[in-house]
């Protein structure tokens, strides 16, 4: 049956429409996938991890135009672990009405049932497969072909993080790491045995050690091996009215497409479990034309819900004579990819302070390895430009981006990170109790590396509840809007952004008595007509023009 159903693709014409049949269940495992390599992905897997962009997937599509998937109800059930989705080149592609889901989950829950003395009973969501090797409590997979698990993955080691998740008041947090622990981590078990088929009874190393009663522990690997989905270069994409119960490593990355649709997704946990994703849902990487996130539903990540930016390269080579530069993917985990195409824009980058340096354009480029790239361009290179100090960006992979009508939460990651010099419409949305910053808007030159500056940035007619919450408690901004400049480029670094209008939104539930924003190096910001249920304070490091106008607070007061 796998095989028949990857066959359903492997033969289509451009401007077919592909009809599953009504509310069926196709299985597929892990023997049939069709596999890939060369599929390098941004923000994912390092080389150590996936060194040949190695992809295991279910549908995959290369160079196809006006084409529709309609599911038609049906349900992929996925055995093993995948890349539901690989587009490579399409244009005018549509999937719909379909449901994606894993049959065995990669993210293992328990729930607390007692703790106490060092001794704690706890209960396995089912389908979180197990075994016990001696004191070891090792999460499994399903069978292969071969007999052996296709995944196994140890409770506690260099490569597991554990998060909990307490159902009374929908908040995520790290569990704290103990001495020993490369990741946050459940305390060591000194002892543990199964008592019932999915309860076990723990007695932890350290007897003064104690997890949350109730809570619900959310284990995974580290490892972004595989995505939700893989869309490469596509043109006009649309995804709608899918059911996406699981994703593995990492979520729908569109990576330097032209045009995406996401309308009426459901990314939500299925009945009896918490987590539906290991990081960012939404992730848009070199992307331009139109993004439009409509009528969709996510919670659940141990990640961020939407995130559009670009990639600095930085600059390791010139070539005078040639009037070429050699640039190089800094980030152990965006690698491998084709970043630029000919014509392409560039812009030089100061390193620290985003100060720009001038543009070029590409006349043609020439993959070294896996991370450098030699770029023949046409226009002065700047002679202020510094070797490995100094970056550039890819400007005409950028976006306008569009995001309405959903519903985000809960989840303990950032609701939103967008850095566009395009416009930016973010409205009637819910945003639900996210443990860090609804919006957290920042580029960085020695971080992830990730680009983009801000050019008009509309937040309007939103409800953000309960967010910004932080973990361990820690308080933290509800609005987050600054580049990373390196304290060192503080002084010399102006106002990088363009205009922020926050306006019409409720604010409720703020998890620390009151609401933090934090504004820095932006031209202009507006905070008008929103309604608080606590008191707001505002920092504002290199604001242009700050304009408070018509906002209530709980006491009745505006300013």
């Amino acid at each position: 049956m796998s095989l028949n159903f990857c066959d359903l693709f492997s033969e289509i014409k451009d401007g077919q429409t592909v009809l599953l049949e009504k509310e069926k269940e196709y299985h597929l495992w892990e023997e049939d996938a069709i596999r890939l390599t060369g599929y390098y992905a941004s923000n994912t897997a390092s080389a150590a991890e996936n060194p040949d962009g190695f992809r295991r997937c279910a549908i995959f599509l290369k160079a196809r135009k006006d084409i529709t998937i309609d599911g038609n109800g049906a349900r992929l059930i996925l055995h093993g672990i995948f890349t539901p989705f690989v587009f490579d080149r399409c244009e005018n592609l549509t999937v719909k009405n379909l449901t994606v889901e894993y049959a065995r989950p990669t993210m293992s829950e328990y729930t607390v049932q007692s703790c106490d003395d060092g001794i704690c009973f706890l209960e396995t969501e089912k389908s979180s497969s197990f075994y016990l090797d001696g004191n070891t409590l090792v999460w499994c997979g399903e069978r292969g072909q071969d007999g052996r698990y296709y995944w196994e993955n140890s409770y506690k080691n260099a490569k597991t993080l554990t998060m909990f998740y307490d159902p009374k008041t929908e908040r995520s947090q790290f569990c704290r790491s103990g001495e020993n622990d490369p990741r946050p981590s459940v305390p060591t078990f000194e002892r543990v045995e199964r008592i019932g088929e999915r309860t076990l009874k723990v007695v932890f190393k350290n007897r003064e050690a104690c997890l949350p009663i109730g809570c619900v522990l959310q284990t995974r690997s580290i490892v972004r091996d595989q995505l939700g989905g893989l869309f490469v270069r596509c043109k006009d994409l649309s995804l709608e009215n899918l059911r996406i119960c699981d994703m593995h490593g990492f979520g729908l990355l569109a990576q330097f497409c032209d045009g995406v649709v996401y309308r009426r997704l459901d990314c939500t946990p299925k009945a009896g479990k918490t987590v539906a994703c290991n990081a960012d849902f939404f992730h848009f990487s070199g992307c331009k034309g139109r993004i439009l996130i409509e009528d969709c539903i996510a919670s659940g990540a141990h990640d961020d819900f939407i995130n559009v930016h670009g990639t600095y390269l930085r600059v390791v080579e010139r070539c005078n004579a040639e009037n070429a530069i050699t640039v190089r993917f800094v980030h152990s985990e965006s690698w491998g990819f084709q970043a630029f195409e000919k014509g392409d824009t560039i812009e030089f980058t100061v390193g620290g302070s985003y100060r720009a340096l001038g543009t070029a354009e590409v006349l043609s480029f020439e993959r070294l390895n896996n991370t450098d790239i030699k770029l023949y361009l046409s226009g002065s290179i700047p002679e202020e430009l510094r070797l490995h100090e100094d970056y550039v960006e890819n400007v005409t992979a950028t976006a306008s981006v569009e995001i309405r009508n959903n519903r985000f939460g809960p989840s303990m990651g950032r609701g939103m990170l967008c850095t566009t010099r395009k416009q930016v419409v973010v409205e009637n949305n819910l945003f639900y109790k996210t443990g860090h910053a609804v919006l957290n808007i920042q580029n960085d030159t020695h971080g992830w590396f990730e680009s983009g500056t801000v050019g008009k940035f509309i937040f309007r007619n939103n409800q953000v509840i309960g967010c910004g919450y932080g973990l361990y408690g820690k308080n933290e901004p509800v609005v987050y809007f600054n580049p990373n400049v390196r304290k060192e480029d503080e002084e010399s670094a102006g106002e990088i952004y363009g205009e922020l209008t926050i306006e019409n939104n409720r604010f409720e539930d703020a998890p620390n008595g009151e609401y933090e924003f934090y504004f820095g190096h932006t031209k202009c910001v507006v905070i008008r007509g929103n309604s608080f249920d606590r008191e707001y304070k505002i920092t504002a490091n290199k604001v242009g023009c700050l304009i408070e106008k018509d906002n209530e607070q709980k006491d009745g007061s505006k300013k």
